[in-house]
């Protein structure tokens, strides 16, 4: 079994990734990054979920 990569899945989906010799006093900027992330994440959440649950034009005249 292989021993997962920290950072490789997000570097996959384009993300970017901290590097271990990057300097800790950017970590709030990294923080703010990884938060957005998850912002824009849940915002396209937001908008499948609208288009999931409106009702097509057949199901509203039934």
């Amino acid at each position: 079994m292989e021993t997962p990569v920290n950072g490789a899945a997000a570097a996959a989906a384009g993300m970017d990734v901290v590097r271990p010799l990057d300097p800790r006093s950017l970590g709030y900027d990294e923080i703010n990054k990884t938060r957005d992330y998850i912002a824009a994440l849940m915002a396209r959440v937001s908008e499948l979920e609208e288009i999931l649950t409106t009702p097509t034009p057949a199901e509203e005249a039934s």
